[in-house]
């Protein structure tokens, strides 16, 4: 048998015995996953709450506050050292 599903005090369970990869659900309301990859394939994912990246966040482009990473535009450019002005 490759998994096992325990319900404790503290938390349910399923853990997979061969590779060691498991689903926590926590009395407190938290959901651990531990594996190597996790795919989610939907039309939309929603995040109500804070979202914390260890690590390198990928996309085609990242936009914050309406203001986009890859296409947004500076101001005040001149040339030589100074630092541009914030995105517009």
């Amino acid at each position: 048998m490759l998994t096992e599903t325990q319900a404790s005090p503290s938390a349910f369970l399923i853990h997979n015995k061969k590779n060691g990869d498991s689903f926590e659900f926590t009395e407190s309301g938290v959901l651990n996953i531990n594996t190597g990859t996790v795919n989610i394939n939907a039309g939309t994912v929603n995040i109500s709450g804070d979202l914390n990246v260890t690590g390198v966040s990928t996309a085609n482009d990242h936009v914050s506050s309406g203001i986009s990473g890859k296409g947004h535009v500076h101001s005040g450019i001149t040339t030589g050292g100074d630092d541009t002005k914030v995105p517009k």
